[in-house]
Order: structure tokens, then sequence, then C-alpha cells
């Protein structure tokens, strides 16, 4: 038994090995509209319809944490 995939989880493209996040549901749980976030392959975000049997429900990627620098120049 597969968990079921609702609007806002993140599901991996089997085929393309693309990452996105459901933003639509259709035909009962059947087809999904997916927005796929940019990336270093494609500097675009794209949307796209895909099948149940196409995608597999991921984790949602971790965000990345801005780095802070403790360091401050000498002033004197």
């Amino acid at each position: 038994m597969t968990p079921e995939i609702e609007e806002g989880d993140w599901v991996l493209v089997c085929e393309t090995n693309e990452k996105g996040r459901v933003t639509e549901v259709f035909d009962e749980g059947e087809r999904f509209l997916l927005h796929i976030p940019a990336n270093d392959k494609w500097p675009f975000p794209k949307r796209m319809h895909v099948m149940i049997e196409k995608i597999r429900k991921i984790r949602p990627p971790k965000e990345e944490k801005p780095e802070l620098y403790w360091e401050q120049p000498k002033l004197f």
C-alpha cells in the first residue's frame, strides 16, 4: 500500500529524477500538477502534469540555513 499523495506533498518524478511539490490533484488522486523549482540544470521553475504511476512521495528538502559570519574585521 502506497501513502496517499495530497496537495503540498513533495514527490520524485521517477523517469527524470526531478523533485517537485504537488500543487493540484485531479481525477480522484490519479493525476497531479507539479511545481518543480529551478535547479543547476535548468534556471527556470516549471510545471508538469504526471500520473500517479510516474511519481513517488518523498520527504521535503531541507531548507538551507544562511551562513553566519562571527568574525569581525579589526578596527584598529
